[in-house]
């Protein structure tokens, strides 16, 4: 077997701390209930099985983020990159945590959101004052920490969560470009000594808006009306537009004409437009201040120095800069953050041998390949491969496998190589099943089919709620109609791939979804027994619960019912992942994709020079047959491996043992039932 670094070509698992375990019995998931249920994971992905062929790892805990958040997104609008949510746990829970996963021979890979914070950090909240984002250190210095502009900005780049956002910038009322600290008052004063009239004309101006807005407060005539710093001013012209409708266009007009008033005697304007790809509330951090790259390599270094967490995902990560409109890059992929990536690969390799960087773009493959970086300046060790997401409930849909083939021929990266990983989301994440990087009339259709409470029932009607930004929300059982073929099929398929196959926590015992807030129907509480609230929690769920009907915990969509059956969901899904561990050609061969005489049917071989797999899977609704010749090949991606196919005469399943001799030249014809998948070593 090739050499491998240790985290590459095993099973991932994606947890919500929140939605695991509680061991508080407040009804909100913690890290120490999901500590307790390590066990889990680690039995399901096989991690400490006996005859594992990798010597490294046997599986990676993917946990979202855990960090302080107004959970506007999720967790994923960070109020501050290095702390532990107190909903949560502590420090010490997460470091306890990340050692029971290490003695389960599991490593823990964090979420690091490297785009943008929530507006409630530090930095943004001092920022936006006019002040450093580190207390004293000067902010002329440090420089800006997010995407600022005085004027209204064009939006020539695309809104990513356009469903919920109109534009890229939002304004805020409060930011002032630079200190302001210096009062009105001393800064007419300073005027009228070079010019008493102009001075004299702007406190004439003045003073009626100064009644307007500090009356409250001080009272007309007091004499303080301008000894205020002008962030004040901001917070009382705030409250004007909140306090009643008939106050909001007098408080632009006193804003606009109190800017007048500030540029005039030197002062920053109040009011300015910030930059955030994503919600309101997550502004953009500005890579192009060199202090930003110093720091975020700080959060870097102190997750990656814990022991037990081996990467990070790096989120959001083409947004990174900018760039300028007409540059051709849209917003998104700027050669300056291939740059960036490819410095903190440098890093990591330095101070943190053996971890590593996972790149999240959801870009097509001409885009989200090249992450990889080159030779001569690699950047991310793997990359989440975005094209076999939609690929997957396209071919269900069509009943034919051509999706699936053009999504691992023509859109795979040249070879992988053994220093370069794939995370295969052919089961979907946390968010969305995005349907972002397929043509229009492709993911209108996909949308018209999935999006339904069961699309399989052809009574069932369209319900427009399941469509989620560039994607629809349900859980894979639920838009794979609660059938267990279709499901066994998909895993079937996903599991055998080249690369890292990703689980997402629930999926192995067909957990449903529901219509919720966002994408809050994919986070439910995990289903553990038949007990009440499914052994989740002995409080209030913090999140609805599905107890009855297919999806309920009552009816067998739980652990503890399926680790008794031994043909469940879970089980089967359990005997691939220790199949997949024990097998090298399935650990770290190559991929060959075969051509097939039946649309309906996929082929690929997983080999190394002197051993094979043949995987098989029936993407139709009916019985098939299909012929697979061994060397006509779509697409090799390790054309490096001498594989001589000639030298194989026996075809042996590796779910029942049974046997097919095998003459060489000659095709293998397979009979399927409907939905079938099949893995065959070939000997």
């Amino acid at each position: 077997m090739e050499t491998l670094l240790p985290w590459m070509r095993i099973p991932w698992y994606e947890i919500r701390f929140e939605s695991f375990q509680d061991s508080f019995g407040n009804g909100l998931g913690d890290i120490s209930g999901a500590t307790r249920r390590l066990d889990h994971i680690a039995d399901l992905l096989g991690s400490q099985l006996p005859g594992r062929v990798s010597p490294g790892l046997g599986g990676i805990v993917w946990v979202t983020p855990f960090y302080p958040s107004p959970n506007v997104d999720g967790g994923y609008d960070i109020a501050n990159f290095t702390a532990v949510d107190p909903l949560y746990g502590t420090m010490d829970a997460f470091d306890r945590f990340c050692l029971r996963a290490q003695a389960l021979n599991l490593g823990v890979v964090v979420d690091l959101v490297l785009n943008h914070s929530s507006d409630r950090h530090p930095w943004f909240l001092r920022e936006r004052l006019g002040e450093a984002a580190i207390p004293g250190v000067d902010r002329a210095t440090l420089g800006e920490f997010y995407v600022w502009r005085d004027e209204q900005p064009e939006d020539w780049f695309r809104i990513i969560f356009n469903d919920s956002e109109w534009s890229n910038w939002s304004y805020d009322r409060y930011a002032i470009a630079d200190g302001g600290t210096l009062c009105l008052d001393a800064a007419l004063r300073r005027l009228g000594e070079r010019d008493p009239a102009q001075e004299w004309e702007l406190r004439e101006r003045l003073s009626p808006l100064m009644s307007e807005l500090l009356w409250p407060q001080i009272g007309q005539g007091s004499g303080r009306e301008a000894e205020v710093n002008p962030h004040y001013l901001a917070r009382r012209i705030d409250h004007m537009s909140r306090a009643r409708p008939s106050l909001q266009i007098r408080s632009v007009e006193v804003q606009e004409e109190l800017n007048e008033i500030l540029e005039a005697v030197g002062l920053p304007r109040i009011g300015r437009w910030y930059l955030h790809r994503f919600k309101t509330e997550q502004p953009d951090l500005n890579w192009y201040n060199p202090n930003v790259e110093r720091l975020m390599m700080d959060v870097i270094d102190f997750w990656l120095d814990k022991p037990g967490v081996v990467g990070f995902r790096a989120d959001a990560i083409p947004y990174a800069y900018l760039g300028e409109q007409g540059d051709g890059y849209e917003g998104e992929n700027h050669p300056l953050t291939h740059a960036l990536l490819a410095r903190m690969r440098q890093h990591i390799d330095a101070r943190h041998p053996g971890k590593f960087m996972v790149c999240e773009s959801n870009m097509p493959p001409h885009l989200l390949f090249p992450y990889f970086g080159t030779p001569e300046a690699p950047e991310c060790h793997a990359v989440y491969d975005f094209t076999i997401t939609p690929a997957m409930p396209w071919a269900f849909m069509l009943g034919h496998a051509g999706p699936l083939v053009t999504a691992l021929s023509e859109e795979r990266p040249p070879s992988l190589g053994t220093d370069r990983d794939l995370l295969n989301l052919y089961d979907g994440v946390h968010d969305e099943k995005t349907l972002e990087k397929v043509r229009p009339e492709i993911r209108e259709a996909l949308w018209q089919f999935y999006c339904k409470d069961n699309p399989w029932d052809p009574e069932a009607e369209e319900d427009p709620r399941y469509r989620l930004n560039l994607g629809y929300r349900s859980r894979t059982a639920v838009w794979l109609g609660n059938d267990a073929r279709r499901q066994v099929l998909l895993h079937g398929i996903g599991i055998a791939l080249e690369g890292s196959p990703l689980l997402y926590y629930g999926d192995e015992i067909g957990m449903g979804s529901l219509i919720l807030d966002d994408r809050d129907g994919l986070r439910l509480p995990m289903h553990w027994d038949d007990s009440p609230n499914a052994g989740f929690t002995e409080g209030e769920p913090f999140r609805v619960m599905i107890d009855s009907g297919p999806y309920g915990y009552l009816a067998g969509v739980n652990v503890a019912a399926q680790r008794g059956d031994p043909g469940s969901l879970m089980n089967i899904l359990r005997n691939l992942f220790h199949l997949r561990q024990c097998n090298e050609a399935l650990c770290a061969g190559g991929q060959r994709v075969l051509r097939v005489d039946n649309p309906a049917v996929l082929a690929f071989l997983r080999y190394t020079a002197d051993h094979a797999v043949l995987v098989v899977g029936n993407f139709s609704g009916e019985a098939q047959r299909a012929t697979v010749r061994l060397e006509d090949t779509v697409f090799d991606s390790r054309p490096e491996i001498a594989l001589d196919v000639e030298q194989f005469t026996v075809v042996r399943s590796m779910f029942t043992g049974h046997e097919v001799p095998l003459t060489p030249g000659e095709p293998v014809t397979v009979d399927m039932e409907l939905y079938d998948v099949f893995w065959m070593t070939l000997e």
